[in-house]
């Protein structure tokens, strides 16, 4: 049977808030099956869920004081610190065009067995070995029984759209913008940010800790899946991972679509107006 294509964009240094209303264009204006891998994003910035509610979920002076980003996605799930050391894997894709049922979990469970828990067994080199490794821990993946991703997802009538949030590394200081939240998953019970999350870094061979060896994984990976073509350029790209389109590159791509399509509105957008955090009465 011939394999789907598959479009790739390998990004270096494109915002979040870039990359969230480009996987939303794609998913809501085209057909295309498409994997977005990001690394080295520019602006440092908090990301809520469609339904997120700051004041739950945000120590509200903190991100004030400090000037941070705060974007509204169009998917749900929880809310992430981003900055230039966390790495973003998304996939949108023809709900026809997989081995999945078109719901949460069915969609959850694809993307570890058949995507990312080979793809972090070739990278950390220990395919058949008896440790710890990556698994999907109710609605997160994990590392042992640490959490190192979040995900989110919209499901459309055919097309849906899943995307990661990879702690490759984390400052602990911004752990420090987010509330404990009043729902978390039983795993995490009540441990703080700092005892639930661990660094993908820190669980790899030293020769593959940069990134991009994550990047390569991740497309050997989805080369046993899908017919891979170069996003930007439509060349087929099966053997190689394309070199990472920078910014500048990603702009003139982003606007030439958005031009295709111009009564297109995102549903991401950045939240200028958070409120003040209530008085406590003393």
């Amino acid at each position: 049977m011939n394999k789907k294509v598959l479009k790739v964009f390998n990004l270096r240094g494109v915002s979040i808030l870039d990359q969230l209303c480009f996987e939303e264009l794609m998913l809501r204006t085209t057909a295309d099956n498409c994997v977005v891998v990001n690394t080295d994003i520019a602006k440092d910035s908090i990301v809520l869920g469609f339904s997120g509610k700051p004041l739950e979920l945000l120590n509200i002076q903190k991100v004030k004081k400090d000037n941070l980003q705060v974007i509204r996605r169009f998917t749900g799930g929880g809310t992430v610190v981003v900055d230039h050391s966390t790495v973003f894997a998304s996939f949108v894709l023809n709900a026809g065009d997989v081995n999945s049922q078109p719901y949460p979990r069915e969609i959850m469970k694809w993307t570890e067995e058949a995507v990312y828990a080979p793809a972090f067994a070739d990278l950390a080199e220990t395919k058949g070995a008896d440790t710890e490794k990556f698994s999907l821990m109710e609605n997160d993946y994990v590392w042992g029984d640490r959490k190192i991703g979040g995900n989110a997802q919209t499901i459309t009538k055919n097309r849906w759209v899943h995307h990661t949030s990879f702690l490759w590394k984390f400052d602990p200081f911004r752990m420090g913008y987010l509330k404990l939240p009043s729902k978390r998953p039983a795993y995490r019970a009540d441990r703080p940010h700092l005892e639930f999350l661990t660094e993908i870094s820190t669980h790899l061979p030293e020769h593959r800790r940069d990134p991009t060896e994550f990047a390569k994984a991740l497309h050997r990976q989805m080369a046993s899946l899908f017919e891979l073509q170069n996003g930007l350029t439509g060349m087929e790209c099966n053997d190689q991972l394309p070199e990472a389109m920078l910014n500048e590159e990603f702009q003139e791509l982003h606007a030439r679509l958005k031009q295709e399509t111009p009564t297109f509105v995102p549903r991401t957008f950045v939240v200028d107006d958070l409120p003040d955090e209530p008085a406590v009465s003393v």
